[in-house]
């Protein structure tokens, strides 16, 4: 298996697994976007640069694919080759711990940015059980 970075070339087929993982979060020309591959494409996770801040977004496992430490080893390389100090992400709250492997920590809502906040706020509006986190570090 391989991950790398990936050029904006190759956007199609993170688009195509997106589709398939039923994932409508959009892909934008300057986010940084990660993928795992083992002779195809079987994960994909990006940064976003938004207001000023980064955010981890995205983050799809093929599902014939889940549960076998790719996301894992995804967010490692992320940690080891990106600057990751002060980025956000708005997860699901039994992702917490999986999260928390690389230094993501619960915040609340009134330390996050207010674009963020509002965000957080409609996704729990629309049913979501998710929570804001951050790398301090």
């Amino acid at each position: 298996m391989i991950i790398r970075i990936i050029e904006k070339t190759e956007y199609l087929k993170v688009r195509k697994l997106y589709e398939a993982c039923n994932y409508n979060g959009g892909l934008q020309d300057d986010d940084m976007v990660v993928i795992a591959e083992d002779d195809e494409l079987i994960g994909a996770v990006r940064i976003c640069p938004e207001h000023g801040v980064k955010i981890l977004r995205g983050m799809q496992i093929d599902s014939a694919c889940r549960g076998k430490g790719i996301g894992t080893l995804m967010l490692k390389f992320l940690r080891e080759n990106i600057d990751m100090k002060d980025c956000y992400c708005i997860p699901y709250k039994h992702l917490k711990a999986f999260y928390g492997q690389i230094g993501f920590g619960e915040i609340s809502p009134g330390e996050a940015p207010g674009f963020l906040a509002e965000r957080l706020k409609k996704y729990s509006d629309h049913g979501l059980d998710v929570m804001l986190m951050k790398i301090k570090a």
